[in-house]
């Protein structure tokens, strides 16, 4: 049974206070924006406080309307390790270093480690209304989960921002999506798993595979599992056969 050492969560840009006070902003402009200027001066505001599709292509990517599944590799399963952290275990190829990480309600940044080559897998784990109670103003949009936080934030897209709404989850979007590898070969799908639900992001087409998994319980309960797969030896199917090792709680 494996374990690896703790670090801070790596995908966030600005100091969370700042993002919000520059979301209330554009918020208690909108108003007057969206009723008399229209949609494309609210794209300008968005466009240079984070970017557009041609700086940041995911954000005009989103997930399809169909449910993933597929057949778990019980095979496949039973030559990984497993890796224990409290209150999380997952399965892993043998050659993969699994670090845990915590998010840090100061502030988020980019975390600077040392260049290494082995394939890695973050893990992070949060007890459920984590995002909901992290940014309160998405309850005025009816989002009251965190599944309908992560499900809102991965279908919004810049190229059809038309409200407020759209615009404070394409700012998440490019907060909360880690490095894929070149964006505009970026995938999103929607996955079911007996124990629970999710979207994929995952990109195959570089040097490096990568997969950003974010996860919910029926409890509520959130995982993220991050893996950079720098020896291509990993598959959606693969990665889908991994996520249904996951075990959460105490």
């Amino acid at each position: 049974m494996k374990s690896r050492k703790s670090g801070n969560f790596v995908n966030f840009l600005k100091l969370v206070w700042i993002i919000i006070a520059w979301l209330l902003i554009i918020a208690s402009l909108g108003v007057f924006i969206v009723k008399y200027a229209g949609p494309p001066i609210l794209k300008s505001y968005v466009r240079m406080g984070v970017g557009d599709c041609r700086r940041l292509p995911v954000l005009c990517v989103s997930f399809d309307k169909g449910v993933y599944h597929s057949n778990i590799d019980e095979e496949f399963i039973s030559l990984l390790a497993v890796y224990s952290f409290p209150g999380m275990e997952i399965r892993l190829p043998k050659n993969f270093l699994a670090v845990k990480e915590k998010i840090n309600k100061v502030y988020y940044k980019r975390r600077k480690v040392e260049l290494n080559s082995k394939p890695t897998a973050y893990l992070l784990s949060q007890p459920p209304g984590f995002f909901v109670n992290l940014f309160p103003e998405v309850k005025r949009f009816g989002v009251e989960s965190d599944y309908q936080f992560y499900e809102n934030l991965l279908a919004s897209r810049y190229d059809n921002l038309t409200s407020i709404k759209d615009a404070f989850f394409i700012i998440m979007k490019s907060i909360f999506t880690p490095d894929l590898g070149p964006q505009e070969d970026v995938k999103m799908i929607k996955a079911e798993w007996q124990a629970m639900t999710g979207f994929i992001s995952y990109n195959l087409s570089g040097e490096t595979n990568y997969f950003d998994c974010n996860l919910f319980d029926k409890a509520g309960n959130y995982s993220k599992v991050y893996i950079k797969d720098k020896n291509k030896e990993l598959t959606l199917q693969k990665v889908y056969s991994i996520i249904s090792t996951l075990k959460t709680g105490n």
